[in-house]
């Protein structure tokens, strides 16, 4: 079987931005998988961390998408849920369902938000 691929924002430690192609983890048995369709980019944090980031790094902070894979003992998510998390600039994202601040997982607020086939 062929491992899904994915793409996300790639800060090399010269300053460079590039799209880098990935493999797509599946979510251990904690965790969700997260395809995104949307995410937040601010050029001010993102200029800031070039300035000071001696290594390439997978920018990112913030994205909303719908579930498409979650752990066995991942409670209170289904795939199709949609969601916001704190994961990177990526197709998909991998992320702890365990409450905390690192991976905030905020299912309520987007029932708010009118559906979306992206």
């Amino acid at each position: 079987m062929k491992q899904e691929q994915g793409k996300r924002i790639l800060v090399r430690s010269k300053g460079e931005i590039e799209i880098e192609e990935f493999s797509v983890r599946q979510p251990g048995p904690s965790e969700i998988l997260i395809r995104a369709f949307s995410s937040l980019i601010s050029a001010d944090t993102e200029l800031g961390a070039q300035e000071v980031d001696e290594q390439d790094y997978c920018s990112g902070y913030s994205n909303a998408g719908r579930i498409v894979a979650v752990g066995g003992k991942a409670k209170g998510f289904s795939i199709g849920d949609r969601v916001l998390s704190l994961g990177n600039y990526a197709t998909h994202v991998t992320v702890s369902a365990s409450p905390g601040l690192s991976h905030v997982l905020l299912k309520t607020l987007l029932s708010i938000m009118p559906p979306s086939e992206s």
